[in-house]
């Protein structure tokens, strides 16, 4: 079986690199030598570029990882939602620009008792995302969530048949280690039991059944584009297990016996979900990294991310980082990408924390654009908070759980977004040298910003005294520019042409104005993404794009 979706050649992955319709999509042929059914379809992948970079495909084009997480397991377990009360999230989501709803589930809303399944939950979520136009990325949340084993998630039947599947203990011998979390109660199962990973496996492999025929009686509109391996596993060896003298048999395990546990339970769960005909990515998300250059470096060494990323059927690992500072956030991307160079890297969470009410996401914009700027999928945390978080103090929500209004922060995140979005099939697949990012170079960017960025042929001169961030890119003969306030932008080593404002829809421009530039200056206000053909250039530049981000 052939690993993370690589082709079987460089000459193919050159070939995808300039076309990512060349035998890149759809299963039922040739495929790399992954030996997989004939109805086989490819709703979502990872491609290896020929430049060293990586693009995430859905059915086999270019796609902006560009998404919002959402704990509906939350709402139903602690805030007693109704399945249909979700829809309006779902609905939020697309509002605000996001093209992906990361969506909790717990492996308890699944199999409601032992060997009995209910899919009530996928068929609400799947339907209202395929009404607002939205992907779902399924957080699947079953027997390792933050590091710990909680009786919300998982079915009656695993604690009740405790002899069988309930085998580690915290402290003195006991079933339970702390009671009334937000999760139910929380102990530690002992996810490599080869009884429990059956159970597992099992329940996993008629989820992504029952999703396949799901998409199949709908032409396959490729819904769900990827599933997230449990959440924060490394929280159990890196924190848990010497805060909780977790041990087996009355011997307190090592931390390489946690981690191993850990990397047996991912690679038997993400196996599972790898064997369905409906293929999908499956990713995992860590804690910060212990990187010695951040000012705040995470517990997890890179190098059980590696360990990780090393499992068969586990395809990307990213992290969660947690920085509102930009110079961190642009230090920990690089590190992981540098650390795990074929991995697709990816913020998985990137929030506020330890505050109630409207909070402080005062980068939120700029975070985005750092982040996709340098090739990195970004997943914020989170879009709504539900009201037994925000009166436990965990509440990070970018919108009011209830009213569904903006925060402060809001208006900038979504102009971001919508942007951002406004040209994804570029943004997707541009190397990050050509993807000029303006005014995120300094921990929160600046008021007055004013400086020349060079890409690959065409060089940019920003100016705001507005505190504006935004973006230009440079990919196929044209120069794609925006900025979220007030801002002028002078372009360089080269001559062009009229500038059209628009987007991408279905895969092909749309123009909606046309305005000719003044002294190759445009003037920017907010008002969408302007696209300028570049007629001809002077000659190669050195890029230094990435001197301006972070």
């Amino acid at each position: 079986m052939r690993k993370k979706g690589t082709w079987s050649s460089l000459a193919l992955a050159a070939v995808c690199a300039v076309s990512p319709l060349a035998g890149c999509s759809e299963g039922g042929g040739d495929d790399g030598g992954n030996d997989l059914p004939e109805n086989t379809v490819i709703a979502s992948e990872i491609r290896r570029n020929a430049d060293g970079t990586e693009t995430f495909l859905v059915g086999g084009e270019p796609f902006l990882y560009l998404g919002a997480e959402s704990r509906f397991e939350a709402y139903v377990n602690c805030d007693r939602a109704s399945y249909e009360d979700y829809e309006k999230y779902i609905k939020a989501a697309a509002d605000l620009g996001f093209n992906v709803l990361a969506v909790s589930v717990d492996w308890a809303d699944i199999e409601t008792e032992k060997d009995v399944y209910d899919f009530t939950v996928i068929n609400r979520i799947l339907g209202y995302a395929l009404e607002y136009d939205i992907k779902i990325e399924l957080l699947w949340y079953s027997a390792l969530m933050c590091g710990d084993s909680h009786e919300w998630h998982l079915p009656d039947y695993i604690f009740e048949e405790t002899p069988r599947y309930q085998m580690y203990v915290g402290g003195l011998e006991a079933t339970s280690i702390e009671n009334s979390t937000i999760y139910g109660e929380r102990t530690f199962l002992r996810i490599d039991d080869e009884t429990f990973m059956e159970r597992e496996r099992k329940v996993v492999e008629a989820l992504m059944a029952h999703i396949y025929a799901w998409e199949e009686a709908r032409s396959f509109p490729k819904v769900l584009i990827g599933v997230q391996v449990y959440n924060e596993a490394d929280a159990f060896p890196e924190v848990r297990l010497d805060a909780y003298d977790v041990s087996l048999n009355g011997k307190k395990l090592t931390k390489d016996e946690a981690w191993n546990t850990v990397c047996t339970a991912m690679e038997n769960c993400a196996k599972a979900f790898k064997s369905s005909p409906y293929q999908v990515i499956t990713r995992t998300n860590l804690l910060r990294p212990a990187c010695a250059d951040l000012s705040s470096p995470g517990p997890s060494p890179i190098e059980r991310a590696q360990q990780l990323y090393a499992l068969e059927s586990l395809d990307a690992v990213g992290f969660d980082p947690y920085f509102n500072n930009l110079t961190d956030l642009k230090t920990s991307i690089q590190y992981y990408q540098a650390q795990l160079p074929q991995n697709f890297t990816h913020i998985a969470e990137n929030g506020r924390t330890g505050t109630t009410g409207e909070g402080t996401y005062v980068n939120g914009d700029g975070e985005i654009l750092l982040s996709i700027s340098l090739n990195c999928g970004y997943i914020l945390y989170e879009l709504a908070s539900p009201k037994a978080f925000d009166e436990g103090g965990y509440s990070q929500g970018i919108i009011d759980a209830y009213t569904l209004e903006d925060y402060s922060y809001t208006q900038a995140i979504r102009s971001m977004c919508f942007a951002l979005r406004a040209v994804s099939p570029v943004a997707a697949s541009v190397n990050p040298a050509d993807f000029a990012a303006f005014n995120v170079d300094s921990s929160t960017g600046r008021e007055t910003w004013s400086k020349t960025v060079n890409t690959t042929s065409v060089s940019f001169t920003f100016t705001t005294t507005q505190g504006a961030k935004g973006f230009a890119i440079v990919q196929d003969g044209y120069v794609y520019v925006y900025a979220s306030g007030e801002a002028t932008l002078t372009l360089g080593n080269g001559t062009f042409g009229q500038a059209e404002r628009g987007s991408f829809v279905g895969g092909a421009w749309e123009s909606q104005e046309t305005r000719a530039l003044e002294n190759n200056t445009i003037s920017l206000g907010g008002e969408g993404v302007w696209r300028i053909p570049v007629l001809s250039t002077e000659g190669a530049l050195q890029s230094n794009t990435e001197l301006f981000k972070g």
